[in-house]
C-alpha cells in the first residue's frame, strides 16, 4: 500500500507541477484579447470563453496537487493550535465529509461527462466550443482528488501512528 500511496503522490507532484504551463496559453489568449479590443477596436468572439475554459482546467486538474502540498484553504482557529498528531487525527475525523463531498462530485461529474460526450455537447454562445471535453477534465480532474484524498487519509493514519511510538517517513521525504 504504501508504495502505491508513493506512486499517487508523485504522480500527482509531477502532474501538478506540468500544469502550471497552463497559465501561458491563458495569458497569451487574454493578452491578445486586450491588444484586439483596445489597440485595433477589434474584440474577439473567442477569447473570453477560451480563457474560461482553460481556467477551468488548470484549477480542477490542480485540486489534487493542492491538496498534495497542503495548500488548500482551512479554518486554522483551532487546527493551528494542535500538535501534529492532534492535526491528522482531526484531518481523519472530518475525512469523511471530503470523501462523501468529493465523490459525489466525481460521480455526478462522470456521469455528466458521458452525457456531455454522447450528445457532442458545446456551447450556446456565437463561439461554441465543444464542451465535453472540458466535463472529461473535470471527472479526471475530481478522480485525481479522490485518489489524492486516500493519499492524505493514509498519511494521516501513519502520522497517527508515528506518534504513538511507530516509525514513519513524513509524505515530503518519501517523494
Amino acid at each position: 500500500m504504501k508504495k502505491v500511496i508513493l506512486l499517487l503522490d508523485r504522480v500527482t507532484d509531477w502532474t501538478g507541477q506540468r500544469l502550471t504551463l497552463l497559465l501561458l496559453p491563458l495569458a497569451g489568449v487574454a493578452l491578445y484579447e486586450v491588444v484586439a479590443r483596445f489597440m485595433f477596436n477589434r474584440p474577439t468572439v473567442w477569447a473570453h470563453e477560451t480563457t474560461a475554459l482553460i481556467f477551468g482546467v488548470y484549477v480542477v486538474l490542480l485540486g489534487a496537487y493542492t491538496l498534495l502540498v497542503k495548500q488548500h484553504v482551512r479554518v486554522d482557529i483551532l487546527w493551528a493550535r494542535l500538535s501534529e498528531r492532534g492535526r491528522a487525527i482531526a484531518d481523519l475525523a472530518t475525512s469523511g465529509f471530503s470523501f462523501l463531498f468529493i465523490g459525489a462530485l466525481f460521480w455526478l461529474s462522470a456521469e455528466k461527462a458521458v452525457h456531455s460526450i454522447a450528445i457532442r455537447e458545446t456551447s450556446v454562445t456565437v463561439f461554441g466550443p465543444p464542451l465535453y471535453p472540458s466535463r472529461v477534465i473535470l471527472a479526471i480532474g475530481t478522480f485525481m482528488l479522490l485518489l489524492q484524498l486516500i493519499s492524505k487519509f493514509y498519511h494521516d493514519v501513519e502520522t497517527v501512528r508515528a506518534m504513538n511510538g511507530q516509525s514513519v517517513e513524513s509524505p515530503k521525504e518519501e517523494a
